[in-house]
């Protein structure tokens, strides 16, 4: 991008696809072909980037004073709104099928408007985060593929820039926006929903409201923990709830029907499938022990006392 001052009215670069008006820049940028192509960028000047994925993947590695920032897009996930600072580098690696992805480019925040996108736009200024995602509408795909449909022709100045604010604007008024934390975020949040889950385990949140409760999207959120605890979350879940059962059986002695409602199953059969599949035993044969074992200790006890009573 090109100093708001020296900017004429308009310009539009064949080679790069791109158009500019002003300060708003609007550019075409076909991906990498394969996951081992790495294309890197060093920032140059501070500005703000909408990235819309049309087809594909993104993967990319923001490097900056404050650590690593990870972002994938795919699925759903197609948007993302950065803001980059000079020195910042890129590492970046995409896989598409040749739609590649529109870049706009600002120098400022005020065209997202004055509503929570601008809030959260402005925090993340503030906290030098890299990134918000934003899933992708039906109609922000069919704004996108009609500014592609415009973007072969040099001449096409008013359609590109009328459909990248058009785009911008649904954009701002969109009610799921997600931070990309870091790598230490993203280890923080899932530690934190990891608590709740331990806190809840007799009713627990589902995965959208326990992704949003520590502030991420369900999509990255999923992908976060499978990477960070080795299992999603709901298998994660699982295995609370059952190392949670055996110990109630093992040392409380409750029996089984109670220890399955305190760990949140109503289906009784259900849960002496997963926990003998999960331990190698039926949990009735664990109380079964558990009370032989109680058994023999209070009999053991009484004995005891008979001796000290006959001494």
């Amino acid at each position: 991008m090109k100093n708001g001052n020296t900017v004429p009215l308009s310009w539009f670069s064949p080679a790069r696809n791109c158009w500019a008006l002003q300060t708003l820049q609007v550019e075409l940028v076909q991906s990498a072909r394969s996951r081992g192509d790495i294309r890197c960028e060093v920032v140059t000047e501070d500005h703000w980037q909408v990235i819309f994925m049309l087809e594909g993947e993104l993967q990319e590695c923001v490097v900056n004073d404050n650590g690593c920032h990870l972002q994938q897009l795919a699925g759903e996930e197609r948007c993302s709104l950065r803001y980059l600072t000079r020195g910042m580098r890129l590492n970046e690696g995409s896989q598409d099928s040749g739609g590649g992805r529109l870049l706009i480019r600002l120098a400022s925040p005020e065209l997202f408007g004055t509503g929570r996108l601008r809030r959260e736009a402005d925090e993340l200024q503030r906290q030098g985060a890299a990134a918000l995602t934003i899933p992708a509408t039906p109609q922000m795909l069919r704004t996108a593929a009609d500014i592609l449909a415009h973007s072969v022709r040099p001449d096409n100045l008013l359609p590109v820039m009328s459909g990248a604010l058009d785009l911008l604007r649904q954009i701002a008024h969109s009610r799921e926006l997600s931070r990309v934390p870091s790598a230490d975020r993203e280890k923080s949040a899932v530690d934190a929903a990891c608590k709740l889950l331990e806190a809840s385990m007799d009713n627990p949140p589902s995965l959208e409201e326990l992704a949003t409760q520590v502030g991420m999207s369900a999509t990255r959120f999923k992908q976060a923990f499978s990477r960070i605890r080795g299992v999603p979350p709901f298998a994660y879940l699982r295995n609370l709830r059952l190392e949670r059962a055996m110990c109630l059986l093992r040392y409380e002695g409750l029996r089984v029907t109670e220890v399955a409602l305190e760990v949140g199953y109503n289906n009784f059969s259900h849960f002496a499938k997963i926990f003998e599949a999960r331990f190698g035993i039926v949990p009735s044969r664990v109380r079964r022990e558990t009370m032989v074992r109680l058994v023999a200790l209070l009999y053991g006890l009484h004995a005891l006392a008979l001796c000290a009573e006959m001494v």
